[in-house]
């Protein structure tokens, strides 16, 4: 059985890359397909998510023949002016809902002045028994930017990358709890990383305190 920790006095996290480094987990050269079909298996058989939060279609070669182009086929496009006026990028994208996820991989694979973003929330589950691992709902968050837990993964035909945060209602690692884990990293498109382990106790004062594990 995986433990859960008791009254949330500590939990386990793997954060990769951290989001104040600017990085992510830089995915395998593997057809884009292949990439999506191992993220969408890890997120089938080890989380509750019912589909993505969010689902971008995003223009990385900028021009107005490319925004009229693919209006035609996404609809009107949105434009991030916060990030133009601060930085100078023409960040112009489409939401898009309609069609599953492989049908947009598959656009983007045609296309390569196009990128796809999806961004999933989730709780972890027993995949034998599909229900949810007790204790997440305690899970304090740690940073506003850090839900629990998340993958953003980011598809394109020059560069693919996984930012994830995963929070484990584990107050230690016990032999279940390392095999729920190595099972995790059998389904993912990445390697997990030693350096982003971190075991949290709470301090008698009410704070988080993070050590390497």
């Amino acid at each position: 059985m995986i433990k859960k920790t008791n009254r949330m006095k500590a939990f386990i996290t793997y954060e990769g890359l951290p989001l104040n480094s600017g990085g992510a987990h830089q995915l395998p050269a593997k057809p884009l397909t292949e990439v999506c079909a191992s993220m969408l298996n890890f997120l089938q058989l080890y989380t509750d998510t019912q589909g993505a939060d969010r689902v971008r279609v995003q223009l990385v070669d900028f021009s107005f023949r490319n925004i009229i182009k693919y209006s035609l086929r996404f609809g009107f496009p949105s434009f991030d002016w916060n990030n133009y006026l601060a930085n100078g990028i023409k960040d112009t994208y489409w939401n898009v809902y309609l069609r599953k996820i492989e049908y947009y991989v598959d656009q983007i694979v045609s296309h390569r002045e196009l990128g796809l973003s999806v961004y999933w929330r989730f709780n972890f589950i027993d995949p034998r028994t599909r229900r949810v691992l007790p204790g997440q709902s305690e899970l304090p968050v740690l940073d506003a930017r850090l839900e629990n837990s998340r993958v953003y993964l980011w598809l394109s035909a020059t560069k693919s990358t996984a930012s994830v945060w995963f929070a484990f209602p584990f107050d230690h690692l016990t032999d279940d709890n390392l095999k729920y884990i190595e099972g995790i990293q059998e389904t993912l498109p990445f390697k997990f990383s030693k350096r982003f382990w971190r075991l949290w106790n709470k301090s008698d004062n009410g704070k988080w305190i993070p050590k390497k594990i």
